[in-house]
């Protein structure tokens, strides 16, 4: 018994639907194994390999290079493609093989076997090994697909698909069941380059709102539209990539015939555009966490003296009253900005919530960054005026001090400078013990 070992590629081939065929036209199915094999055979003999075993409508070869086997296999692909009715499966893997009286057996065998039985019809699956055999043939493209787990193989082989012109497009995500081909794709079309980018230019934007009054404005509508935009995001960089011919989906035939590397084709998604975002993302959170630590017992205070004061509502219902309405709040905002202590918005910010009923006191509070709110009304018979004021604390949403005040109407101006200092002492003394 002679035997010897040595490093080969074998290769296996496999004729797509040749079982379902030959159970409904046999004849039919044996002429498609006699011209699949006089191709294969032929083809195997020009590129120097061996023609080793027909295992019906399946065949094993060796090559003395992994390149001559790819080569081989791409080769009997274009010539089979004029053949509507036959498609193949092909696998390759280089190992070290035993010949054993002119039979081989290996772990290799079994593997590109495997690889053969997972490949697309058309197409070409090859293993680790022989990627890294040929990774410096410019005329051969490879796509990873992820490490499998292969039936009889007990440890995951890393697997990669040729890709070109003629041969089948490689199934996207988890078609087939296989183990990692999902998070291959991913890596492949950089989907999680893409989501880090904009992650990060997001997290950078929502960070800034606190020191930028137009982004607080617009705090919640930029929320909800960074979150939209991110599903868009990854819509088209799961469908789209670069080429010199501009941005092309990535399941068509063209991409196949991108020249560019899979950073090219992502350019704005490389490692270090990543980097630099999330240092500038760490950079603005380290200083307002420093910041706020700083100021973390005044901060406290100023929330909790923060007071809106809202348009007071006329009762009356004379709009001539307004002058009147309007200054009893003009008043008590000028008297409130005098204390240092207190947070007090403007009058431009209040305005708009005028004759605003439908929204509660905490929808107010929060839009306008406050803890506190004053809301009144007047009411005027004769010569005789009602003003009442309450102040609602935002978080509870409770009143925690209202008044009603009572007066004559003998002096507009005296009555309303005497009435707006009133409830703006009572306030600040209020606000004073929070």
């Amino acid at each position: 018994m002679s035997q010897h070992r040595h490093l080969a590629a074998i290769m296996f081939t496999d004729i797509v639907g040749y079982t379902a065929l030959m159970g409904i036209d046999e004849d039919k199915a044996m002429g498609l194994v006699h011209r699949s094999h006089e191709i294969q055979k032929r083809l195997v003999g020009e590129f120097e390999g061996n023609w080793l075993k027909e295992m019906g409508d399946g065949v094993m070869c060796s090559f003395p290079s992994a390149s001559d086997a790819i080569y081989c296999a791409l080769e009997i692909q274009e010539q089979l493609s004029q053949h509507q009715d036959l498609k193949l499966r092909i696998g390759i893997h280089l190992g070290e093989i035993l010949v054993v009286d002119g039979d081989i057996f290996s772990d290799g065998v079994n593997i590109a076997s495997r690889l053969q039985t997972i490949a697309e019809p058309g197409g070409i699956y090859i293993s680790d090994s022989v990627q890294k055999a040929i990774r410096g043939q410019s005329d051969i493209q490879t796509v990873y697909l992820g490490e499998m787990q292969l039936k009889n193989v007990d440890y995951g082989v890393k697997t990669y698909a040729l890709r070109g012109e003629g041969l089948a497009p490689v199934m996207n995500g988890s078609a087939k069941g296989l183990s990692g081909r999902v998070w291959a794709e991913i890596k492949r079309r950089n989907l999680h380059g893409a989501g880090l980018v904009y992650i990060s230019l997001a997290g950078i934007l929502l960070s800034l709102i606190p020191w930028i009054p137009l982004l607080k404005h617009i705090q919640y509508f930029l929320t909800s539209s960074l979150l939209f935009g991110f599903i868009v995001s990854m819509v088209l960089a799961w469908f789209f990539e670069k080429s010199p011919n501009g941005f092309i989906r990535i399941s068509s035939p063209k991409s196949w015939e991108n020249p560019y590397s899979n950073m090219q084709k992502k350019p704005f998604t490389n490692n270090a555009i990543v980097l630099t975002l999330m240092i500038i993302l760490l950079g603005i959170n380290a200083f307002t966490i420093v910041d706020n630590e700083n100021m973390a017992p005044e901060g406290k205070d100023s929330i909790q003296r923060s007071i809106a004061v809202l348009p007071f509502y006329n009762m009356s219902g004379d709009p001539e009253q307004m002058y009147f309405v309007d200054g009893i709040q003009e008043d008590i905002l000028t008297q409130l900005s005098k204390n240092p202590k207190l947070d007090v918005k403007s009058r431009t910010s209040t305005l708009q919530y005028r004759n605003m009923e439908h929204k509660n006191m905490g929808e107010i509070g929060m839009e306008l960054g406050v803890a506190h709110i004053l809301e009144g009304s007047i009411r005027r018979v004769g010569n005789k005026v009602r003003v009442t004021a309450q102040l609602i604390d935002i978080q509870s949403d409770s009143h925690i001090w209202s008044e009603a005040y009572d007066r004559e109407l003998t002096d507009i101006l005296t009555v309303q400078r005497e009435l707006a200092s009133s409830i703006a002492t009572v306030l600040e003394a209020r606000l004073a013990n929070i």
